[in-house]
C-alpha cells in the first residue's frame, strides 16, 4: 500500500506533463484525455492480474478526480507487449520495470519521469534464489548441475540479474576448478 501512496503523490505531475506534451504535439484529433480519446495506461504483469486491476481502478478514480482527464488502463501478458504498446501508440504511460524501460526508451525514446521509492527512501530493489530448506543447496556454486525455474525473461530481478550471477559464478575461475573436482 505504500507503494500506491508514494505513487499517487507523483502520478498526477507525470499525467499533467504526458498529456500536455502530446495534446502540443497534434498527434490525436481528438484531445488527450477526454472521453473519445482518453490517456491508456499500462500496468507490468507483475502480480496477481486481479490485484493490479483493483489497485488500478481505484488509482484511475483518483487522476480522474483530480486532473479531470480519462484514463483506461490495461494489463498485457507479458513485459513485451507493453514495450510495443508505446511503439503502436496503445499506451501512453506505463508502470514497468527497469528491463522494459531500458527497452521502452532505446526503441522508442520513451521517459522515465518517475520512479519508485521504497519505505526507508530505497530507489532500488532485490532479487532473492530461493530453494527447498531440505535440498542441501547452500551456496551458489552449488546450484551448478541443477535445474532453475525462473520467470518471465524479461524480468530483471527474476530472469536477467540471476542469470547473470549464475552465468559468471560458472565462468570464474574459482568455480570452474570446483566443477572439476566435482566430477572427477
Amino acid at each position: 500500500m505504500k507503494f500506491l501512496k508514494y505513487f499517487l503523490y507523483l502520478l498526477p505531475l507525470i499525467v499533467f506533463i504526458t498529456a500536455t506534451s502530446y495534446r502540443e504535439s497534434g498527434k490525436y484529433s481528438n484531445e488527450l484525455g477526454s472521453k473519445k480519446n482518453p490517456i491508456k495506461f499500462f500496468f507490468t504483469p507483475s502480480v496477481d492480474a486481479k490485484q493490479i486491476t483493483t489497485t488500478a481502478g481505484e488509482l484511475l478514480e483518483f487522476l480522474e478526480k483530480e486532473t479531470g482527464y480519462y484514463f483506461t488502463t490495461a494489463i498485457p501478458a507479458d513485459y513485451v507487449t507493453v514495450v510495443e504498446s508505446f511503439g503502436s501508440s496503445k499506451a501512453d504511460i506505463a508502470v514497468i520495470n527497469t528491463f522494459s524501460y531500458l527497452m521502452a526508451n532505446k526503441k522508442y525514446g520513451t521517459q522515465a519521469l518517475l520512479r519508485i521509492v521504497r519505505d526507508n527512501g530505497e530507489a532500488f530493489y532485490r532479487g532473492q534464489i530461493i530453494v527447498r530448506t531440505d535440498s542441501g543447496l547452500d551456496t551458489i556454486t552449488d546450484l551448478m548441475s541443477k535445474k532453475i525455474a525462473y520467470v518471465d525473461p524479461s524480468s530483471t530481478s527474476g530472469y536477467i540479474l540471476p542469470a547473470a550471477l549464475l552465468k559468471k559464478t560458472v565462468s570464474s575461475p574459482l568455480t570452474q576448478s570446483l566443477q572439476k573436482n566435482m566430477t572427477s
